[in-house]
């Protein structure tokens, strides 16, 4: 097949639009999450949400209602994004959960670990 100069088969690769909710961005590791995001070449849309469970949910629900291709989430409270999570996961969007697990197993994944507290005390994340 002959194709005018400067054109070829090879399709684009598809770009991904993710968003991504964080209760909060104040710690460094939440700053290179959200760089690691923003330089994978695909869209973010990132909506942080300081220290209100309220708007981390509006925003949560808005990012499900733009038909996002994937959902990060990472919760200030697990109750209170539970409806958020399930409402993803029912829309068919795949939603990974991490720092804090919320309460339903009905997402993609979770990323979390166990946390050592001074005095060695551990909490896990589950």
């Amino acid at each position: 097949m002959l194709l005018p100069r400067g054109q070829s088969l090879r399709a684009e690769p598809k770009k991904y639009v993710f968003g991504f909710s964080q209760a909060a961005i104040t710690e460094s590791r939440r700053v290179h999450e959200k760089r690691g995001g923003e330089a994978s070449g695909d869209r973010l849309d990132y909506h942080r949400s300081p220290n209100s469970v309220e708007k981390q949910v509006a925003d949560v629900q808005n990012l499900i209602g733009q038909g996002v291709d994937v959902l990060l989430i990472s919760p200030k409270e697990a109750a209170a994004l539970t409806g958020a999570v399930i409402k993803a996961t029912e829309a068919k969007i795949p939603t990974i959960i991490f720092d804090r697990n919320v309460d339903t197993d009905q997402y993609t994944q979770f990323i979390g670990g166990d946390i050592l507290r001074l005095g060695g005390q551990r909490e896990s994340m589950l």
